[in-house]
């Protein structure tokens, strides 16, 4: 399983989109205009998705470079699955 407890870039996107997010509570407190909370929360959706296509790719090399062959196998099939939830 991928570790993303010392991946910095990871960490420092999920720390961006925790901010986005708190960004657009505070907007909504502020009775802010509705296209302009639409927008961020649109930015909030491609973050997540650059994240999680980042996550996908790290895992993906990794579940390559398994040298065990059933758990490669094991680790891919849930990968894909992974994949089209996420689509």
């Amino acid at each position: 399983m991928t570790s993303f407890k010392e991946d910095k870039k990871i960490s420092n996107r999920i720390l961006r989109i925790k901010g986005q997010v708190d960004g657009i509570g505070k907007m909504a407190k502020q009775n802010r205009n509705a296209i302009e909370i639409l927008t961020q929360i649109l930015a909030v959706r491609s973050s997540l998705s650059s994240l999680a296509q980042e996550i996908l790719d790290k895992e993906s090399k990794e579940c390559i470079d398994c040298n065990n062959k059933d758990d490669k196998l094991k680790r891919f099939n849930k990968l894909i699955k992974e994949f089209f939830r996420f689509n």
